[in-house]
């Protein structure tokens, strides 16, 4: 086999297995998914995507690392009331906590002092 086909062929493998890891399932962390549970129990709502098992690609306004652990909550303008759950400690990676414009109420948890990565709330 020539030189130029065998890298041909290589490469042509490489882009493959690249593509076929991009589209597989992330599964939420069960404990990730806990917390968003939490949530929706707080605020009295359900929002699509966040259940234990569940796609985190598919879960509406949060973004995942590879591992399933959440790194951003986006809900501004979702006019949310209850409080924040003390749970949203166990978000260890969380970088971006969205919640602008809701109508959330209460104390902020002493757990948010957990979450050593925020740097946007």
């Amino acid at each position: 086999m020539e030189r130029g086909a065998a890298f041909q062929i290589g490469a042509l493998l490489l882009l493959t297995c690249l593509a076929v890891s991009r589209v597989h399932c992330v599964p939420l962390a069960n404990s990730q998914a806990q917390v968003l549970l939490d949530c929706q129990k707080a605020w009295n709502t359900t929002i699509e995507g966040w259940k234990v098992g569940g796609d985190c690609r598919k879960a509406s306004n949060v973004t995942c690392d590879a591992q399933g652990m959440i790194t951003e909550i986006s809900l501004n303008y979702n006019s949310l009331s209850g409080s924040l759950p003390a749970s949203i400690g166990k978000l260890w990676k969380l970088r971006i906590l969205e919640l602008n414009t809701n109508n959330l109420t209460g104390s902020i948890p002493a757990t948010i002092g957990n979450l050593q990565y925020l740097n946007s709330f």
